[in-house]
């Protein structure tokens, strides 16, 4: 099987870009949603608040940083298809 062709600095670019945003987007989502559960099991009324923020302002743009990146890497990269042998006459 082929491998698909290399990425262009344009891909790596909006690769990296869309890796940045889920790293620290989905990041800070994650830390504020873990503290949300934690507080929750512990009684606290903030709980349910503390997870609806931390998907609402980490889990959407991190959505969005998976698009760029799965679209600037998977997007339009397809393995060359094999040669066809000719059709016997």
């Amino acid at each position: 099987m082929t491998e698909p062709p290399p990425l262009t600095p344009l891909r790596w670019f909006f690769a990296i870009v869309g890796g940045l945003i889920m790293l620290f987007a989905g990041g800070c989502g994650l830390f504020y949603t873990g503290i949300g559960v934690l507080s929750f099991f512990q009684g606290d009324g903030y709980g349910p608040m503390l997870v609806i923020m931390g998907l609402m302002f980490g889990g959407v743009p991190a959505a969005f940083g998976w698009l760029i990146w799965r679209a600037a890497v998977k997007r339009g990269r397809h393995a060359a298809m094999p040669e066809q042998p000719a059709a016997p006459e």
